[in-house]
């Protein structure tokens, strides 16, 4: 952000040159018809709603700050739908850990990477850009500790 930018004029000045840079249209076949902000930060949130298309959708999934400013003519002159989802409720953990527990789900397939101890620096390069040097994206990047080998794990 500029000195005394605030967060909304930084939004929409960032939405403005992620439109331009992307060729992002706000109508047709070169627009964004969904939103998912699932980090919940203020920034993100507007700049989802500005670059959206006009009637697209727009899903809240990420919790920050209890209390955001957005740009609500925006919202309404663009017909967003608005559709938020809590994370978790009561007994999610206890019912997930027993789902993995009993077999009845494997999170094997989500460990996309694994690393060797003395290969952590590349692994949080890795996690940081989202995909490795062979162009394959990354869900869970493991690091194995010292002396114990990638096969271990």
């Amino acid at each position: 952000m500029e000195k005394d930018e605030t967060r909304i004029r930084y939004s929409e000045r960032n939405a403005k040159k992620l439109m331009t840079d992307l060729g992002i249209e706000e109508r047709g076949p070169k627009s964004i018809d969904l939103i998912v902000d699932a980090s919940g930060a203020e920034v993100s949130i507007q700049t989802g709603v500005l670059v959206a298309k006009i009637g697209g959708t727009f899903v809240q999934l990420g919790m920050g700050s209890p209390e955001v400013t957005l740009p609500i003519t925006t919202m309404l002159t663009k017909e967003l739908n608005w559709k938020g989802s809590f994370r978790y409720g009561p007994g999610d953990y206890p019912l997930a850990i027993a789902l993995v527990a009993q077999g009845k789900i494997d999170l094997k397939p989500l460990i996309t990477h694994r690393y060797s101890f003395e290969q952590a620096v590349e692994a949080f390069q890795t996690t940081r850009t989202g995909k490795s040097s062979d162009g394959k994206g990354v869900i869970k990047a493991v690091i194995s500790g010292p002396g114990v080998s990638l096969s271990d794990n």
